[in-house]
């Protein structure tokens, strides 16, 4: 545990429902801020995690990186002294109608 480094997350949902077929529609954007807050450089490896679906009645797209088979996807970052970074994880999300999704993904 290092004081001096800080990881927050901010997270952007939109879900929408197809009105004719029923299929849920889940675009999450998730934003981290990795920050070094002391004088020294430091790495801060940071995780965040994805849904996956082993129904075929779900598919998941990732945008822009490929999460390992837990649905990790990792970043080493180097942050110099007083440095802050800022990570961006997206990804689409579509189910059937017959799917219940969990209330965290769910609208509604």
């Amino acid at each position: 545990l290092d004081d001096a480094l800080r990881v927050r997350r901010s997270v952007k949902t939109r879900n929408k429902t197809t009105p004719l077929t029923g299929t849920q529609h889940v675009e999450r954007e998730v934003t981290l801020y990795a920050k070094n807050a002391g004088g020294q450089a430091r790495t801060v490896r940071v995780a965040e995690r994805v849904p996956v679906s082993e129904v075929e009645a779900v598919k998941i797209d990732v945008r822009g990186v490929r999460p390992d088979a837990d649905g990790l996807v990792w970043w080493d970052v180097d942050l110099s002294g007083g440095d802050e970074r800022t990570i961006e994880l997206a990804w689409d999300l579509e189910a059937g109608s017959s799917v219940v999704l969990p209330a965290g993904l769910a609208s509604g």
